[in-house]
């Protein structure tokens, strides 16, 4: 059996796009190649594949499966895919996934032959064990997240893969599956609200494989919050210096204690970003992000007091906004005075709290096209 899995391309809203290597198909084929050693898996990021070549190797190859990932700005994309594979192969089935179709299911219903929503390793298991056409399946979690194989990249060439760190090329890593908050800009219904982690062994021996493998020379874990944990950062930062290579985490200013700063510093972690999205506690308290202004000046503090690098990300258009409040927020990011600074306007995208009800916060939704 042939499994195409497709990454869409993000050139028309990302800048950098395909400097990372798209994880979750990694993973999507990695613990299926696992299960299923007979079957032929192919991955194809179209950020680096031309969209009439992939199309000529499904006219070439007619896999049995195709499955594609969507968020809100790849729907279309995905969507238009999606016929014109059914165009040049009549028995390929196709599978849609990812972050839209899990919150909104409804937009790929009737569309493609199967909808995976939710984290898609088991739900893709279980398809290619059953195949029920027109299934819509709700993947269930992983809790042994160690259980996992290393994300594909073998299928991929590593060499278009080149994010840069202060001037090294970057490898991209994740830790961790889930979030315990409940930010009303954000959704976590992919994931869940349940949080888990990999061992840090597991997570060392992967960014050694990284480094004398494909020859990366730092590291950027993508995880929202890396140090939740105390007695992760107590045994991950040890293995991490060993290792050698620097890397850059993203954190919670109230997960960012001076202990933890100075074992990351000390292990080769070189920036540390996190979200203070607005200059105004009334926002905050909005966005249900569950902190003060008061910890974003203390984390900014601390990774001052340890000479770590830090970026901070904010968000503009909030509910409540007005010229005054944006005076507020920029005048707080000079006192948090982060190394660099990411603005971002408020953008509700589905799944989140914003987009659920908008008129509780003062939101008009216009459009679904991402």
């Amino acid at each position: 059996m042939k499994i195409f899995l497709v990454n869409p391309s993000e050139k028309s809203f990302l800048n950098d796009a395909g400097d990372r290597v798209p994880l979750g198909l990694g993973y999507l084929v990695s613990y299926n190649r696992a299960k299923f050693p007979q079957h032929q898996f192919k991955i194809y990021d179209l950020n680096h594949t031309d969209h009439n070549v992939f199309l000529n190797e499904v006219l070439k190859e007619q896999p049995d499966y195709v499955g594609i990932s969507a968020s809100s700005p790849t729907l279309y994309q995905a969507i238009n895919l999606n016929y014109s594979i059914k165009a040049i192969s009549k028995n390929t089935k196709t599978i849609i996934g990812g972050c839209h179709p899990t919150v909104h299911p409804e937009a790929t219903i009737g569309t493609f032959n199967h909808t995976i929503m939710g984290e898609g390793e088991i739900g893709l298991e279980e398809l290619l064990r059953e195949d029920e056409t027109g299934k819509v399946a709700y993947s269930r979690r992983i809790y042994d997240l160690d259980s996992i194989p290393f994300p594909a990249r073998d299928l991929l060439d590593m060499s278009k893969y080149n994010m840069k760190q202060n001037g090294l090329r970057t490898a991209t890593l994740i830790t961790s599956r889930g979030c315990v908050y409940s930010c009303n800009f954000c959704s976590n219904d992919v994931m869940g609200k349940i949080f888990r982690q990999r061992s840090p062994e597991n997570v060392a021996a992967e960014a050694k494989e990284l480094k004398e493998k494909y020859g990366y020379k730092a590291l950027y874990f993508v995880d929202d919050n890396l140090i939740l944990r105390l007695d992760f950062v107590n045994k991950f930062t040890p293995l991490m210096k060993q290792i050698g290579l620097p890397y850059r985490i993203t954190a919670r200013a109230d997960a960012i204690t001076d202990d933890k700063v100075k074992q990351l510093k000390d292990s080769g972690c070189n920036i540390i970003s996190f979200g203070v999205e607005t200059g105004n506690q009334n926002q905050l308290n909005i966005c249900n992000k569950k902190e003060t202004l008061e910890e974003m000046l203390n984390a900014a503090e601390i990774c001052r007091n340890n000479n770590m690098d830090f970026k901070t990300f904010w968000i503009v258009g909030l509910p409540g906004e007005t010229p005054d409040t944006i005076k507020n927020t920029l005048e707080f990011a000079k006192k948090v005075n982060s190394t660099t600074s990411d603005f971002y306007l408020l953008v509700p995208f589905p799944g989140c709290e914003f987009h659920k009800n908008p008129a509780k916060y003062g939101i008009t939704i216009k459009g679904e096209n991402y």
